[in-house]
């Protein structure tokens, strides 16, 4: 995901719709024929060709934001953990560690899976593949194939899934990320 803001973003972002919240207290662009669907903690994004794949439910792009937690619990419910966490869970990647700094918690499904620190729109963040999980009381593996961040504020961070086929529009949308209050 590029996640600069380089000036042709913000020109092909110009004639997007803007959706605002200060319930949810985030900013961010959106093409102007997505549909939105607030959630009970979460906020969709839903491309309308995503209307057109019948196996796909749900929407596109999540945005949960979690207010007054500290940063260990945002890492916790967003499944991130530290390297070290990750050592001490024994959840390391199968092919170890490179200089990561994070990790998304893996499952007996799978390992860890290594994230990237980054910058969006001036916000510190974490970045990662979706891992492998199993779910559910018989255990089904489930494999989902997207992303995601974590972006840090001052005392709220903002949780955002993103479906792979989406990348580039999520790539644009995720350059007016804002904050706020």
């Amino acid at each position: 995901i590029d996640t600069s803001t380089p000036q042709t973003t913000k020109t092909e972002t110009l004639n997007w719709e803007t959706y605002r919240s200060e319930k949810y207290g985030f900013e961010i662009k959106y093409p102007p024929n997505w549909q939105i669907a607030e959630g009970t903690d979460f906020i969709g994004f839903r491309s309308p060709e995503w209307d057109k794949e019948p196996k796909l439910d749900g929407p596109t792009i999540t945005v949960s934001i979690w207010k007054n937690i500290s940063k260990e619990d945002a890492l916790l419910n967003s499944a991130f953990e530290t390297k070290e966490e990750a050592v001490r869970e024994q959840d390391v990647p199968l092919g170890g560690f490179g200089n990561e700094k994070y990790l998304v918690r893996g499952s007996s499904a799978g390992p860890a899976v290594p994230a990237k620190e980054i910058t969006i729109n001036g916000y510190p963040a974490i970045i990662s593949e979706m891992p492998t999980r199993l779910y559910g009381a018989e255990g089904y593996a489930g494999a989902s194939e997207g992303k995601q961040i974590l972006i840090m504020g001052v005392g709220e961070y903002a949780y955002i899934r993103i479906e792979t086929s989406y990348f580039e529009i999520f790539g644009k949308m995720i350059a007016t990320f804002k904050f706020v209050k």
